[in-house]
């Protein structure tokens, strides 16, 4: 979240409805660290996160504030979830959710079922990713993956994940992922593993990478997210725009972490952008 922003009333605001619907589903359990240990589980959140949010030591991203939900409200999509949520929710993800302006139109769909198979299947990835940049033809599916790859196309026309546009070419249709973290770090892998060309990396304009790594100070570290941050908002304003919509299949990614798994902010009151 941008701190600039948000106040970090409307922050505490958001923690202490998240905090109270958590401590009521704990109700349902004997024992507050056996229901953490379950909900953990079943919402596909670490026990140590869903801990530091009930506490209220930690504000939940985004992404946990929808798998925590799903579960609660019992959703079956993205959609359906954010029209659930009570309204400070409810903005907050409108604002945050990177296929927001997908959500809004009734016939499409973001899915956790979707989001497993892409996760968890490399060809059902891989024809994912090539019908969401265009399209794809049936031969080159066939070409790349074999008598398997075509039964994973025919499996994804028929969970309207892809549709035949023309006979033998596919490209996205209305049942997405709904990309949780997990699943991003897989496509980022798919991503750089096979579609990274080296080859165009010496020619000015053709791609573009970067990898830095140094020691920060903490509020060097808490600006270095707000940079990340910016520039991500700047992408999603420029992919959303439908006029720039053309036929170059592009993909970008970007993680920023420490190489220790250390927290550096121990409570909401110190203008991170978490």
């Amino acid at each position: 979240m941008n701190v600039d922003l948000e106040s970090s009333q409307e922050n505490a605001a958001r923690l202490t409805i998240v905090q109270k619907d958590l401590l009521e589903a704990l109700k349902e359990f004997p024992r507050e660290s056996t229901g953490v240990k379950i909900l953990s589980e079943k919402m596909g959140l670490h026990a140590r996160t869903l801990k530091r949010i009930i506490k209220g030591s930690h504000s939940p991203s985004y992404q946990s504030i929808l798998k925590i939900y799903r579960y609660l409200l019992g959703t079956k999509n993205d959609r359906e979830t954010i029209l659930a949520l009570p309204k400070g929710l409810s903005q907050y993800l409108k604002l945050e959710h990177d296929n927001f302006s997908f959500l809004e139109e009734e016939n499409i769909n973001f899915s956790q079922y979707v989001d497993d198979l892409i996760r968890n299947d490399s060809v059902f990835r891989s024809i994912y990713v090539g019908t969401a940049t265009g399209t794809i033809h049936k031969d080159k599916v066939g070409y790349e993956h074999g008598q398997h790859g075509l039964r994973v196309l025919e499996k994804m026309v028929k969970l309207n994940v892809v549709k035949e546009t023309e006979p033998d070419i596919f490209t996205t249709s209305t049942e997405r992922g709904c990309l949780t973290p997990e699943t991003l770090y897989e496509l980022a892998r798919f991503l750089l593993e096979n579609r990274f060309s080296l080859d165009k990396s010496g020619l000015r304009g053709e791609n573009h990478f970067d990898v830095y790594f140094e020691g920060l100070t903490k509020e060097a570290y808490n600006e270095a997210l707000r940079i990340r941050w910016n520039s991500m908002n700047q992408m999603k304003a420029l992919l959303s725009n439908k006029d720039n919509k053309g036929n170059i299949p592009f993909w970008t990614i970007s993680f920023t972490d420490t190489l220790n798994g250390q927290l550096l902010y121990k409570d909401n009151q110190e203008g991170v952008l978490q």
